[in-house]
């Protein structure tokens, strides 16, 4: 009795839907996140609701368990349809239920509503789409390295300053846009930063000289600063 309990809490209170079709195709297991994730009671559920009516469609739903069926497991991000007809998102997985005699008699469904996590992509990719158009529109040059010194990004203004389109650019080594004579004092700028991701002139105004493609140099005037991508400076 005491295990029964337990495993009855566990199943009733997980963060995580926790649902159980049988053999017919209707549910015979939904918990309490269940309720809370796509409005359904257990009662208007159990014995009677199909998978059908919370996927976006009949077709998605018998993929799920062809998928499961064949492979053992069902696991990706899909949308599950809340009672209410919004579209819930969620990493879904699926697994059969089989006997003694290793017959499928069913399936379990665990699911976690990922909403917020896309809610935090999505404003990521907002941000960085409008980080990405200032860069391009901007009135100054500017020029993107990795920690190596490669180009990664290559403005509108930064192609007119230089010559180079950002298709040509990219993949290069900075020193490609500074005179012969003042490329091992960037080599060396370079390799102290690898090696302690310092460098005096980061955040200063300062002149040097460019090379244009076409061989032309010109004085600058310029500054730079270090940002961090997934743990990576650059």
């Amino acid at each position: 009795r005491e295990s029964e309990e337990r495993y009855r809490l566990s199943t009733e209170y997980i963060p995580l839907h926790l649902g159980a079709i049988d053999q017919n195709g209707t549910f015979i297991l939904w918990n309490k996140y269940s309720e809370k994730m796509l409005g359904y009671t257990a009662d208007e559920v159990i014995g009677t609701l199909s998978p059908h009516a919370i996927h976006e469609s009949e077709e998605e739903a018998k993929e799920v368990i062809r998928i499961a069926s064949a492979s053992g497991i069902f696991d990706k991000e899909i949308n599950f349809v809340h009672k209410n007809k919004n579209l819930v998102p969620v990493h879904l997985v699926v697994v059969p239920k089989k006997n003694e005699n290793g017959e499928i008699t069913g399936f379990y469904g665990f699911a976690e509503d990922i909403t917020a996590r896309k809610k935090s992509e999505e404003a990521m990719r907002k941000s960085e789409m409008k980080y990405h158009s200032m860069i391009k529109h901007a009135s100054d040059a500017i020029v993107s390295l990795d920690n190596e010194g490669i180009i990664i990004g290559f403005n509108r203004k930064a192609e007119e300053t230089f010559g180079y389109s950002q298709d040509e650019i990219a993949g290069k080594s900075i020193t490609l846009l500074s005179p012969p004579e003042s490329r091992k004092h960037q080599e060396k700028l370079l390799e102290e930063f690898r090696t302690t991701n310092k460098l005096y002139i980061l955040g200063k105004t300062i002149e040097g000289k460019g090379l244009r493609k076409d061989g032309q140099e010109f004085p600058f005037e310029g500054s730079s600063f270090v940002i961090e991508i997934n743990g990576a400076k650059m």
